[in-house]
């Protein structure tokens, strides 16, 4: 009985340093999102894709596992590095949905802005539908295996046990150019229909211009999204090209994230 009892202390032990990582790095993700799915669902696709791990953790779990202050350092340790890791892997998914969202802003739909239950945040129509469409791109190319491979390989790159890692003084720069390249990517994937809507919006105060009793306001906002939705249909080869291209890019992050966290 005492045995029993050891064993399931070091098993749960075990999975209480092997789950922060992988929940932090998941829940980052917009698929994740348990306003989209219930946390019990949530929580066991989390313990089931940690699973795999528990067996190399558990022949590395130290003697002193169980004092408070270690156990919390690990813990926060282990969900800094999946928040950053995280962060890195959920950049596409953002790109798509502010490109969807700054055609919305641009075309006058922001007040039909709700909460998406993907993201739990404000979104609007065409925000959600790009979210949507790289999501499905993500697990049709077979992201979700990628995306695994490498929160794997993480546990080798950087141990649970081990100290934090190192940071190179490039750190805080790649970062920084990440969310710079963020910025260039939804402008640059928006662009098409921010040139359209603005020559559309000078068209409207040219005739403004003339015909003072004619409400272009009202008339705006209709052509505006008409014009938005031939050019998704046009467009939206070239988008579905471009955001799966960039979501494998996912690697090259990860393995410039391994060089500046030694």
């Amino acid at each position: 009985m005492i045995l029993e009892f050891e064993s399931f202390n070091h098993f749960f032990i075990t999975v209480v340093y092997s789950t922060p990582r992988m929940m932090a790095v998941l829940f980052s993700l917009p698929f994740f999102s348990q306003k989209l799915l219930q946390k019990l669902i949530v929580n066991s696709i989390v313990f089931s894709f940690t699973l795999i791990v528990i067996p190399v953790v558990s022949d590395t779990l130290p003697k002193d596992s169980t004092a408070p202050l270690y156990m919390i350092g690990i813990i926060t340790k282990e969900v800094i590095i999946g928040t950053i890791m995280g962060f890195l892997m959920s950049i596409f998914f953002k790109v798509a949905e502010n490109v969807g969202f700054l055609i919305d802003n641009q075309r006058g739909a922001a007040a039909g802005n709700y909460i998406d239950p993907l993201t739990a945040e404000e979104s609007s129509p065409t925000s959600s539908l790009f979210n949507q469409l790289v999501i499905i791109l993500f697990f049709k190319s077979g992201g979700l295996l990628f995306l695994l491979s490498l929160i794997y390989k993480s546990y080798l790159i950087w141990p649970i046990f081990s100290v934090f890692p190192k940071l190179s003084p490039d750190f805080l720069k790649f970062f920084l150019s990440q969310l710079d390249l963020m910025n260039h990517y939804t402008i640059l994937y928006a662009a098409p229909f921010l040139i359209i809507l603005f020559l559309t919006e000078f068209g409207m105060g040219l005739v403004n211009r003339f015909t003072n009793q004619l409400n272009v306001f009202f008339l705006s906002m209709p052509i505006k999204s008409g014009l938005c939705s031939f050019i998704i249909i046009i467009y939206l080869a070239v988008l579905i090209n471009l955001f799966d291209k960039h979501l494998f890019e996912i690697k090259t992050l990860f393995y410039n994230l391994k060089k500046l966290m030694k």
